[in-house]
């Protein structure tokens, strides 16, 4: 499942154009539900138009894809509405710390339950000094400043490690790490 959208950042008010591509391993057809914290969406199916809000900020935009049998995916992107170029982030740098059972796999990470890992925010462009505000829907996440160490839970579950970068101007853009918990020595062999 992969969702795609051409800006990471739009002035208040005007639309951006999202697409979602996805597959089901058994053929089954597929229903999308899209979602923001703000904003709306215009459109249906694997292809919609979402208006930004008025309101300055970082908004999530995700979207759901289901199939007749219960089996669902999701993904989601976030979108800087601001006047001003938000910060770019470039690629995130992920360590495993006193483990090797750190890889990855397609656009996420996998990790061995229990083990813990760094993840390391880089700004490629934008205005300095940057504040970094880190979250995580599961596990154990501490931070200091661009580099975040997160602990995973010892069951199988998939984790999202969220930040927010806001510049010198009060611009702020968001990314985010998405890791899958295993709870087999063999994922990583």
């Amino acid at each position: 499942l992969t969702l795609s959208t051409d800006v990471d950042w739009v002035v208040p008010g005007t639309s951006v154009y999202l697409s979602c591509a996805a597959q089901d391993a058994d053929g089954d057809e597929l229903t999308y539900m899209w979602e923001a914290t703000g904003g709306e969406f215009f459109g249906s199916g694997k292809a919609v138009v979402w208006l930004a809000p008025e309101e300055e900020g970082s908004y999530w935009l995700t979207v759901r894809v289901r199939d007749a049998y219960g089996g669902e995916s999701l993904r989601a992107i976030p979108i800087s509405v601001t006047y001003g170029e938000p910060p770019s982030l470039g690629e995130f740098i992920v360590k495993g710390v006193n483990t090797d059972m750190v890889r990855p796999t397609g656009d996420a990470w996998k990790i061995f339950r229990g083990r813990t890992l760094t993840v390391t925010c880089v700004v490629e462009k934008g205005d300095g000094p940057f504040t970094y505000e880190w979250s995580v829907d599961r596990g154990k996440l501490t931070s200091d400043g661009e580099t975040a160490t997160w602990e995973a839970p010892d069951t199988r579950v998939s984790a999202t490690i969220v930040v927010d970068v806001t510049d010198v101007h009060g611009n702020t853009t968001s990314g985010s790490v998405l890791i899958y918990v295993e709870t087999c020595t063999c994922a990583f062999r």
